[in-house]
């Protein structure tokens, strides 16, 4: 995992996605405490994700720092006494073959979390550097973009992100539409890694 981070830095310059703030330590307590996904191309691990279920969410720093959040047009007090997961991160190495793996790899993570979850919760970081690298598959997943919260890593300073929201039934609704509208092979990938999809 984190020599997968250390290939995925943030650059001013750089077309693909990046990550910020996890150690080797941070990673040892996501494995042992919250959701971990690997993806294989062959043999080789080629990205990862992360995923911080409610119970640990709701003890976590992300937790503790919401009311710092600005929300856009966007209540979160209805569903604070839902099960919320979080979607850390998504890591994926540049490279022939990898895009899919990673676009299964978002779907298998989400899927899973949608099961014990009415609500998914995550960020990407807009300033100093804009990465867009997931706004395509947050649509796809019927994420849409809520507010915006203001960090400090030390390895870049301040940084402003943007804060995601899905529902199950979102969820459902926008893959429901990707079934639809994928190929009979692409429907055959869905299916291996979406419950209920065969």
């Amino acid at each position: 995992m984190v020599a997968i981070k250390q290939q995925l830095r943030l650059c001013a310059n750089r077309d693909g996605g990046f990550l910020l703030g996890a150690s080797p330590a941070r990673y040892r307590f996501l494995v042992e405490h919250a959701i971990v996904r690997v993806a294989l191309l062959d043999t080789r691990v080629v990205g990862f994700s992360t995923a911080l279920p409610d119970a640990v969410l709701r003890v976590s720093d992300v937790w503790t720092r919401r009311s710092e959040i600005q929300w856009q047009a966007f209540d979160p007090t209805p569903f604070l006494d839902q099960p919320v997961a979080y979607f850390d991160q998504l890591a994926v190495l540049p490279g022939l073959g990898t895009r899919m793996a990673g676009l299964l790899l978002a779907l298998q993570t989400v899927d899973l979390l949608f099961a014990d979850h009415a609500h998914l919760m995550t960020t990407t970081v807009l300033e100093p550097v804009c990465n867009r690298r997931a706004w395509p598959l947050l649509a796809r997943i019927g994420a849409t973009q809520v507010g915006s919260l203001t960090e400090h890593y030390p390895e870049v300073g301040e940084i402003v992100s943007a804060i995601f929201h899905a529902t199950r039934a979102g969820y459902r609704r926008a893959l429901d539409k990707l079934w639809w509208g994928a190929s009979g092979s692409r429907r055959r990938l869905l299916s291996s890694v979406v419950a209920g999809r065969d």
